[in-house]
């Protein structure tokens, strides 16, 4: 069953779309939950920093003594389980999804279609694509610092993923919820579900900032436990300062969603562009002078920035459709 989004409370709609994935992106992240207190309290320390994946690691590492390339099998066996459930899913529940022969056919009268798919499916690749480099040039940072570093990041951001999920869910919900009303030309409405949104984020963002900044190193403690003060002192120092700014990556999840769901792919992919020059800028240059200080600001100021821009071509997208 599609849900129809086009009528009904916005706010009401956008939440209950998001509890499924938010249920589900909290299991997943258990995985990488597990990963750190097996790998971490197990193998050591050295090993959690080489350590950064989802797998079901308490069959490889506990029984079969496998240890850093156990973990590693254990993803691919853990995302073949996932994909064939999903596959068995839709089979079962979505026949709209099924391919058939005559969908693999391509004539001239399908250039439109395949056009509007790609103007907005090649920058949103792009756009994770520059995510990616711009993980991979942090890691390079993080590495030159040290074992150390790298575990307490490893830790802490595993715990910062969890804190940020539920906005991450409800902007995925979001852009269901935009492409669906901008289809029926429901413009209004687009616009106060995504403000409603919006000052839902802020409080959650002003709650899990609360947490991250008094209690984030304890949490981190209750799984890496209390022998290694110098990693749990760096992980404390990670999410005291990000988790003041989450205001803006939460600002990020829904509007960046928002402009997608309305088919404006190239603000979001400018914005992304921008992101990872200002992070990798101040990871980079400042590493020498402020050391691992840098990384810890680099993404609050990339969050700063892409919401800024991300809010103002929101905003400018709305004036122009009203």
């Amino acid at each position: 069953m599609i849900n129809d989004m086009t009528k009904g409370g916005p706010l009401s709609l956008i939440f209950w779309f998001s509890v499924p994935l938010l249920i589900g992106n909290i299991f997943q992240q258990l995985y990488n939950i597990a990963d750190i207190v097996i790998v971490g309290r197990t193998i050591g320390i050295n090993a959690l920093a080489a350590v950064g994946a989802i797998s079901p690691i308490f069959f490889f590492i506990l029984n079969l003594h496998m240890g850093v390339p156990g973990s590693a099998i254990a993803v691919v066996i853990s995302q073949a389980i996932s994909a064939i459930m999903c596959i068995a899913y839709v089979k079962m529940k979505f026949p709209i999804l099924h391919l058939k022969k005559k969908d693999w056919k391509f004539t001239v009268k399908d250039k439109d279609f395949i056009y509007d798919h790609l103007k907005i499916g090649f920058p949103m690749a792009l756009q994770f694509s520059i995510i990616g480099l711009g993980i991979l040039v942090i890691q390079s940072v993080c590495n030159s610092f040290g074992s150390d570093v790298i575990a307490a990041m490893t830790a802490a951001l595993r715990i910062e993923q969890i804190a940020t999920m539920p906005m991450m869910s409800f902007g995925v919900a979001v852009a269901a919820f935009v492409a669906q009303n901008y289809g029926a030309n429901k413009f209004k409405r687009i616009h106060e579900g995504v403000r409603k949104t919006s000052f839902v984020c802020l409080i959650i963002s002003i709650c899990m900032g609360f947490i991250m900044h008094f209690w984030g190193a304890d949490i981190v403690a209750l799984f890496l436990g209390a022998k290694d003060i110098n990693i749990l002192k760096i992980a404390k120092n990670y999410l005291f300062i990000s988790a003041l700014f989450y205001f803006f990556l939460g600002q990020i999840f829904i509007h960046r969603n928002a402009l997608q769901g309305m088919g404006e792919p190239k603000i979001p992919l400018w914005a992304s562009i921008i992101e990872l020059f200002v992070r990798c800028g101040i990871a980079i240059f400042f590493a020498p002078i402020y050391g691992y200080y840098s990384v810890f600001y680099a993404g609050p100021a990339a969050w700063v920035v892409g919401a800024s821009i991300m809010g103002f071509g929101y905003y400018t997208r709305v004036l122009r459709i009203f």
